[in-house]
């Protein structure tokens, strides 16, 4: 605790004597430089002397004797308390200040270890996510194959079809961490990024709980929820959804992603769905502009499945389960397809 504190301390004591031109940081450090007040760095390292005074009577022996002869806790347990009414209750709003610090730190720090990438464009254009060269950041760049993508608008749906492995889910990540980033004000890994605000929202790795009787299935479908109670609300929504309702029969998938579809188009939100059932691919027929079909395919080469990962418009024509079956050593008959 004392080594938390002291660097709390160190942190504050630079927020408190750096000169800066931004409005955000001139603001956090009016808090800390309150006039007529303490500087919060030294209320901090007091805490911080106090706690260190506490933990010497870790030692038996130690506090055996300071107790008895000094009494030790009852003279530092008096000393807590003087620092609190000296504190006034500002504790909470010192270390919010810390943890805001860090954030930023932590975001231009990242945007200086990857100079590369982009600052983000905000859009006034409802629900507008425009990209160029969009990649995921945790992907080595020697081995990253970017992508371009582009939605405005809302009740917009892209349906993102593919085989196994491909890189559908991979995508979805890819769109949802860069929004992250660049909503939090952070560099994106991408050569261009244009997006307006919205609330980011996934249903991606939803797991059952025996504890409260809850199978996987369920435990997406409340998800998909509190996404209609987000988007009823009127909150802007941008939802990535992988492998919808994956956990029951294909009539039914297929009924039940229609019409969260349907539904979602009436709503103040667009995103992205990824599934394996191509017949959603027939909703861009049925609301033209409004849902859009893209796809990631893989090429086989005797028994090698080749991937490229670039997006691609249309539904899926290429599927590679039943080779990945054969190479896992079942034995698919190829012939009676």
């Amino acid at each position: 605790m004392y080594d938390v504190l002291r660097a709390y301390r160190d942190q504050l004591a630079l927020l408190e004597t750096q000169t800066f031109t931004s409005p955000q940081l001139l603001g956090l450090q009016a808090v800390v430089n309150a006039p007529g007040t303490v500087p919060a760095s030294q209320l901090i390292g007091q805490l911080a002397s106090i706690v260190a005074y506490f933990s010497m009577r870790q030692s038996t022996l130690a506090a055996f004797f300071a107790n008895n002869l000094l009494f030790w806790d009852f003279f530092w347990m008096w000393r807590l308390e003087a620092w609190k009414r000296k504190l006034g209750g500002k504790l909470a709003t010192m270390l919010d200040v810390v943890a805001e610090v860090e954030a930023l730190v932590s975001l231009a720090a990242y945007q200086f270890a990857n100079p590369m990438y982009t600052v983000p464009e905000l859009s006034s254009e409802a629900l507008e996510f425009t990209a160029e060269g969009l990649g995921h950041p945790l992907i080595f760049s020697t081995e990253r194959i970017t992508n371009d993508f582009s939605t405005i608008g809302a009740g917009c749906t892209g349906v993102v079809t593919g085989s196994n492995m491909s890189g559908k889910t991979t995508f979805l990540r890819t769109v949802g961490v860069n929004m992250v980033l660049a909503l939090a004000g952070g560099a994106v890994c991408a050569s261009r990024l244009r997006l307006s605000p919205a609330q980011v929202y996934t249903a991606m790795r939803t797991q059952d709980n025996l504890a409260e009787s809850t199978s996987s299935f369920y435990a997406e479908l409340k998800r998909l929820r509190l996404l209609l109670e987000l988007t009823a609300a009127g909150t802007p929504v941008f939802y990535l959804l992988d492998e919808i309702l994956k956990g029951t029969n294909s009539r039914d998938r297929h009924r039940g992603a229609r019409a969260l579809i349907h539904q979602l188009h009436q709503r103040p939100a667009s995103g992205l769905i990824s599934t394996h059932d191509l017949e959603l691919g027939a909703l861009a027929d049925e609301l033209p502009g409004a849902v859009t079909n893209y796809s990631f395919n893989s090429t086989i080469e005797g028994d090698e499945i080749r991937f490229d990962y670039h997006l691609t418009p249309g539904l899926c024509r290429s599927f590679n389960a039943s080779k990945l079956m054969q190479l896992m050593g079942i034995a698919i008959d190829v012939s009676a397809d």
